[in-house]
Order: C-alpha cells, then structure tokens, then sequence
C-alpha cells in the first residue's frame, strides 16, 4: 500500500482549557520551480483541523505559517 505525502502549513491555533485546536491548510506557490507549486497543483484545497489534549506536542504547533509534510499511510 502506497503513502500518500501531502505539505500543509499551520494556519491558525487556538487555545482552549488543557488543548490547543490547530488547522492546516495546504501550500501554495506559482512558482514553477518550486516544491510547494508542486504540491499545490496535486491538493490545491483541504483542511486538516485537530485538537491536540498532548502538552508535549503544543510546541510543535506555535509559529504560524509553518510548513508540515503530512504522510497518510493505510492504517
């Protein structure tokens, strides 16, 4: 079974009471060269929200417009 990777980047947190709701969105770019048009032109459109309880994880998900390789692997 093959893995799929797509590039999202952080769009916005918002902290709540013992989590953190984050949502991604995926890259853009019109440059030809780049690896975001790239990866733009294959998932111009989506959204991946989540709510994260795992403190640990928070720092991961604090600077806004940061770029996340997300791999969807066949569970």
């Amino acid at each position: 079974m093959a893995t799929v990777r797509a590039k999202f980047k952080l769009e916005s947190v918002m902290h709540t009471v013992g989590s953190r709701e984050v949502t991604l969105t995926p890259v853009y770019s019109n440059v030809p060269e780049s690896e975001n048009k790239s990866f733009w032109d294959a998932t111009p459109s989506g959204t991946i929200k989540m709510w994260i309880t795992n403190k640990s994880a928070w720092p991961a998900f604090e600077n806004l417009g940061q770029e996340f390789y997300v791999d969807f692997t066949p569970a």
